[in-house]
């Protein structure tokens, strides 16, 4: 029985043509579905290479680029202390440090001490990267010997910003060394959680240290996730 026969159906040209149109139109719609969709992965694609590109060509602070936090032109502590608690950085518990550096490609753990300290006693796995280094003036370091100073009198490290962010590249797993968790220590940890002492000229201030000395520039050069240890 030829479908001509069939009871109930007539068959047009009218019919066919409709039918090619709607076949036509299906195919029309997912052409521009394709299309739209390849448009938008290519979109996807570009602003990502973009943020990438932004990312590598954004220039890295080193020392030199940073206010310092020690010597000439450092601004007084209590500035620094401020500038650090507006900056963000955190406070660690002594007895919360070995779970945050357990993971060695999430954290890492710079001891700031002059590397004669360093050598004699460190708290594993820390690496270390001296804020202070002895002063490359023979006399002037022969001084801090002669008043029974460890190492002799020393300056602020013009590397250290450039050495912290080379330790921390080699061992995070961050695309960006300024994107891990960095955790600073030192003997004298400091405090950010009182305030300093904002009077009286060469007064010892227990919430100093070299270890926010050096959180000051590090913040100051991208570093994001920056902790001391208390």
């Amino acid at each position: 029985m030829s479908a001509a026969s069939m009871p109930g159906t007539t068959l047009t040209a009218t019919t066919f043509r409709g039918r090619g149109v709607e076949r036509r139109a299906m195919t029309s719609t997912r052409s521009r579905c394709r299309s739209s969709s390849t448009r938008v992965v290519a979109l996807f694609d570009r602003v990502r290479a973009a943020t990438v590109s932004s990312k590598a060509r954004a220039p890295q602070l080193t020392s030199a680029d940073v206010t310092p936090g020690q010597g000439a032109g450092s601004p007084k502590w209590p500035e620094i202390h401020d500038r650090c608690l507006a900056m963000g950085v955190k406070t660690v518990d002594a007895a919360d440090l070995p779970f945050l550096v357990s993971d060695p490609r999430r954290a890492i753990l710079v001891d700031v001490r002059q590397t004669i300290e360093f050598d004699e006693w460190r708290v594993p796995p820390a690496v270390n990267v001296p804020y202070a280094i002895p002063d490359p003036n023979v006399i002037r370091r022969a001084v801090g010997y002669a008043i029974s100073i460890k190492g002799g009198l020393k300056v602020r490290n013009p590397d250290f910003v450039s050495a912290c962010r080379s330790a921390a590249e080699a061992q995070l797993s961050a695309r960006r060394a300024e994107d891990g968790v960095v955790v600073l220590i030192d003997t004298k940890g400091g405090d950010l959680t009182v305030p300093p002492k904002r009077k009286g000229s060469g007064t010892l201030d227990p919430t100093d240290s070299q270890c926010l000395r050096a959180a000051f520039e590090l913040k100051q050069a991208g570093f994001g996730d920056l902790r001391y240890v208390k």
